[in-house]
């Protein structure tokens, strides 16, 4: 695929951001949880990991994370500015994945997919606040004043957001919070 020289300078620095992100991240994992839980971006290891997460009972969304056309194999060829971020436990179990894209003014940051292992996750419960903090370390990173959470799958899920601090907005389908 062929990537303008606009496209490779702004993917390469937001690569680095995406990496300080992660760093930043690593560097707040709550001491209960250190040293157990690290974040990582997006590699080949996760995307094969949440395969299995494919049919299992629990999962609230069967969303395919490698699908070419709007999955995250999209995301990484057009959208250099992106927000990625996967969770694990022990290094070995994949418990979260996270992705999404600031808004086209950079304004905010949208979170367009995240997704907690459906089964036994030893962060069942804890995921959103991982999720967040990542989220909100990156949006911060590029100047965003605001997190976004895309689609939520149901009322449930927005009443969950709520008691989170996030307001929803019927008319866009998604939950924000302003940052201060």
């Amino acid at each position: 695929m062929f990537k303008s020289r606009s496209h490779v300078s702004t993917e390469s620095k937001y690569t680095k951001i995406r990496a300080e992100v992660i760093e930043a991240a690593n560097k707040l994992v709550p001491v209960q949880f250190q040293p157990a839980v690290t974040y990582s971006l997006i590699t080949r290891k996760a995307l094969f990991e949440q395969r299995s997460w494919h049919g299992t009972y629990g999962r609230r969304v069967d969303w395919d994370w490698e699908k070419d056309d709007y999955g995250y194999n999209h995301f990484l060829y057009q959208e250099p500015k992106r927000f990625e971020m996967a969770l694990w436990w022990r290094e070995m179990k994949l418990c979260a994945l996270a992705l999404g894209q600031p808004t086209w003014s950079g304004s905010r940051l949208r979170v367009d997919f995240m997704e907690a292992a459906p089964g036994d996750n030893p962060l069942k419960g804890e995921i959103f606040r991982f999720i967040e903090l990542a989220a909100i370390l990156y949006a911060r990173r590029i100047d965003a004043h605001e997190v976004r959470l895309m689609k939520p799958v149901n009322s449930d899920v927005v009443s969950y957001y709520n008691s989170q601090g996030y307001q929803y907005d019927r008319r866009g389908n998604f939950c924000y919070k302003v940052l201060r």
